[in-house]
């Protein structure tokens, strides 16, 4: 499609909910689930065994000089998957908002990065930390030396950690990230400054996931263009980036997640300036994005996971942009009423 077409932003939401009822797309819908045991914005995910945790993200604390402060949750949350209740498990040593959770060997999750709450002020961390949920217990992982923000993180090979992009350079002016770092976490070594073929498009708010194909796909995020819909696939393994098929709705602050059979699933994030409920899905064989059946409301800075059942989780966020007194944060936690097959 023409690039012009996308400059008309009234257009945006006619054609991508025109492709949802052209395409008939009926088989993905949500039911409500227990919410979160407080609302959180910004919250990290990951599925271990039968069990969603849930790390970090920002919680409102109180009102000060007519202000909502808020502050980075320190509790960790478990949610059950047989029974449907969420409990708190332990507190992070270093809490956190917009920090990456990544499963790490049968029974460890590592919390990566982030920010943590200073007296007056919000500062970045480099904290890597790694909760076992077998012992409920923490340890250190060493610390990523990325110096950016807002970068999306993975795990590979039970091993490294690779981040991409993020926002960063405050003392000479904020610019927007294209670097890619490597982290070894069993040798704790660090590639920083490193020799990793930086990503095509700079941007920071992006997701990434790992593929079923072994590639690393960075999806979205934003730039000085605002936000986008670029699609770039990394190969750990030849340090090379491919150009994908952008996605059809341009996003930041959002998640997505990889299907049984390998398909990506975007959900939500900010687009046009405000929250969105739009959802789509990958297929890396053709390289190709359809559109899926909207989030029940617009919903943004949220965590995504695949359970083992194979449903999707949409847990947290926000639903319209906003600080303070007004930012609304949410609670919900949604679930597709079926397993996905792709």
């Amino acid at each position: 499609m023409p690039s012009v077409f996308w400059k008309y932003v009234p257009l945006k939401p006619i054609f991508y909910n025109g492709l949802n009822k052209l395409f008939g797309l009926r088989f993905l819908s949500w039911h409500t689930q227990a919410p979160l045991p407080v609302a959180r914005r910004n919250p990290s995910a990951v599925v271990v065994n039968d069990k969603i945790y849930v790390f970090g993200g920002d919680e409102f604390e109180k009102y000060v000089d007519g202000y909502l402060i808020t502050i980075p949750g320190a509790d960790v949350l478990e949610y059950d998957m047989a029974s449907g209740a969420w409990s708190t498990v332990g507190t992070m040593p270093t809490p956190r908002s917009h920090c990456a959770a990544l499963r790490y060997g049968a029974t460890k999750i590592c919390v990566v990065g982030g920010f943590s709450k200073e007296p007056y002020s919000w500062g970045k961390s480099n904290a890597i930390q790694i909760f076992d949920v077998a012992t409920k217990t923490w340890s250190s992982g060493g610390t990523i030396q990325m110096p950016t923000t807002l970068y999306a993180a993975v795990l590979i090979e039970d091993r490294y950690i690779y981040a991409f992009g993020g926002l960063g350079g405050e003392a000479s002016g904020f610019h927007h990230s294209n670097y890619v770092y490597r982290q070894d976490i069993v040798d704790n070594l660090s590639s920083w400054p490193g020799t990793y073929t930086p990503m095509p498009t700079p941007r920071y708010g992006l997701s990434a996931v790992v593929g079923k194909d072994g590639l690393i796909y960075a999806l979205g995020g934003m730039n000085d263009a605002g936000a986008l819909a670029t699609v770039e696939a990394y190969d750990p393994a030849a340090n090379t980036w491919q150009t994908r098929s952008p996605m059809l709705m341009a996003r930041r602050q959002f998640d997505a997640v990889v299907g049984p059979n390998g398909h990506i699933y975007a959900f939500g994030g900010m687009s046009m300036g405000a929250a969105i409920p739009w959802a789509e899905k990958y297929d890396p064989t053709t390289d190709s994005w359809s559109p899926l059946p909207d989030l029940p409301g617009a919903r943004m800075d949220h965590a995504a996971v695949l359970a083992p059942d194979n449903r999707i989780f949409v847990i947290g966020g926000q639903e319209k942009d906003g600080c303070f007194a007004d930012a609304v944060f949410l609670d919900a936690v949604i679930a597709s009423s079926e397993p996905v097959t792709d």
